[in-house]
């Protein structure tokens, strides 16, 4: 008796399953497409078309040069058939990006469907050609295309809101490649020394470190007497300031006594002239010493490379102290074989890399080549220099990669070298493969110039690949998110 009740249930569960099942199976499925025009990316999911239906566009409109969403402009959709249908001009909604329009086909047929974008004077149209309008709903589903996007699902809304971006696929002109090491040194005007300008005892501010970054005319040390009998700075200013105010004494009755003439002019003379001397000297001492003796600032705006001295040490007048070096400019010196001496005099431009992964080229460095002989040689390997404008990373005494590039025109497709992902000696790029769904391509890798990377294998024109935030789509394909088709957000 409990086996039959058993079946029976099983039957009734099956029974009342069915029905949903099929009901799931006939659901309409949005379309979904993106296209591209200069400036923008657009994507779209709406319902299928059916004649006499209101059909609604969640349309997402993106400025490609920053990848961020539109906040301005106004959308129309429109349906070029024999009867041109045409939504109202909707403006950017609640959510920054998304447009949304609505459409009522007035007959069936293939049309091309356009979606225009107003925005500043300029309008940017977006096509997609033989859209299909359904008589009734039945025709739509038996019509359905099939979801041919990606496996990894990457929301607008969160592409948005981080430093994204993506690059169009294309073959370009990529140049030779040397790839080799370069040490940043100061030119020869480029070394300052910083000179104690009395005898005392030498403190340096506390930030005084070698490395530092020094602004002209910051605080660099102070040189105090701190009990020494000769040099003190003190008692140099106290003399000073008596020795002018007499001379200012003897000058000021001197002046009075030549308009009655009771002093020769000679006399008068050699008291102008030793007052203006005391009185120099008195105002250079109270502008130098602050305090308990003379403080010394940055001549020059660079890098503190050396100490000279150790702090509390006794220095002399005229005694080096410090090094600075200034930023700009500098001097970048690279090595390369031997066997590039017949390119080398193409060499015109490259990338410097830092360690912390930030890349520099030389030419937006103002670099300018140094010409010099191409027969010095050391061990097998030719001199190449630039001139250089230096930065905070960019250090005198630091060495770094170096990518020099020469003249060669091949054409290649290249990717910029932060849109590949590697995985254990395998490297992949995320290929956009509708506007929020992405595919993870293996690739193959030839040269870097130290900014793109030459592919070998992997990729076809006119794809589109991400450049920027491609470990957050990584992270992305781990979470293993389904690609939602059959809605309009």
């Amino acid at each position: 008796m409990k086996r039959i009740i058993f079946i029976g249930a099983v039957i009734l569960m099956y029974s009342c399953s069915a029905p949903k099942t099929e009901e799931h199976a006939k659901e309409l499925l949005a379309e979904s497409h993106t296209i591209f025009t200069n400036n923008y990316e657009l994507f779209v999911e709406f319902d299928p078309l059916i004649k006499g239906q209101s059909s609604r566009f969640g349309t997402h409109v993106t400025k490609l040069a920053d990848y961020k969403p539109m906040t301005t402009g106004q959308l129309t959709v429109v349906l070029a058939g024999t009867r041109k249908n045409e939504s109202k001009p909707v403006p950017v909604s609640e959510n920054p990006g998304i447009y949304r329009a609505t459409l009522t086909p007035e007959e069936t047929g293939k049309f091309d469907l356009m979606f225009l974008f107003a925005d500043n004077s300029t309008v940017d149209t977006f096509l997609i050609r033989e859209v299909e309008v359904f008589a009734d709903q039945e025709k739509a589903i038996d019509g359905a295309k099939p979801f041919s996007g990606g496996s990894i699902v990457f929301l607008k809304e969160q592409a948005w809101k981080i430093d994204f971006g993506i690059e169009k696929v294309q073959e370009t002109p990529f140049h030779g490649v040397i790839r080799t090491a370069g040490k940043i040194t100061p030119t020869a005007s480029g070394s300052t020394m910083v000179i104690a300008k009395n005898s005392g005892v030498v403190t340096f501010s506390k930030s005084i470190n070698p490395g530092v970054q020094i602004e002209q005319g910051a605080l660099i040390a102070s040189v105090t007497g701190q009990g020494l009998s000769e040099g003190n700075p003190e008692t140099q200013l106290l003399n000073a300031r008596e020795n002018y105010e007499k001379n200012k004494k003897d000058y000021d009755r001197n002046t009075i006594l030549l308009q009655n003439n009771l002093v020769s002019r000679p006399d008068f003379e050699a008291s102008e002239a030793a007052y203006l001397k005391s009185k120099k000297e008195y105002e250079i001492l109270t502008e130098n010493i602050k305090g308990n003796g003379y403080e010394i600032y940055a001549p020059i705006h660079g890098q503190l490379t050396r100490l000279l001295v150790t702090n509390g040490s006794k220095v002399e007048s005229g005694m080096p102290i410090a090094e600075i070096i200034s930023n700009s400019p500098v001097l970048l010196e690279t090595m390369v074989s031997s066997k590039y001496i017949g390119v080398t005099g193409e060499i015109t431009d490259g990338v410097i890399t830092t360690p912390s992964g930030k890349a520099y080229r030389i030419s937006q460095c103002n670099g300018k080549k140094i010409i010099g002989s191409m027969n010095i040689q050391t061990l097998g390997q030719i001199p190449v220099r630039f001139e250089i404008e230096s930065n905070t990373d960019l250090i005198p005494g630091s060495i770094y990669t170096v990518y020099l590039w020469y003249d060669n025109n091949e054409k290649t497709i290249t990717v910029p070298v932060s849109a590949i992902v590697e995985e254990q000696g395998t490297y992949y790029v995320f290929i956009e493969k509708t506007g929020e769904s992405f595919e993870k391509r293996r690739i193959g890798i030839s040269t870097s110039d130290g900014m793109r990377v030459s592919i070998t294998d992997g990729l076809a024109k006119d794809e589109w690949v991400v450049v920027k935030g491609a470990m957050l789509v990584k992270l992305a394909s781990a979470s293993g998110a389904i690609p939602s088709h059959g809605h309009v957000h």
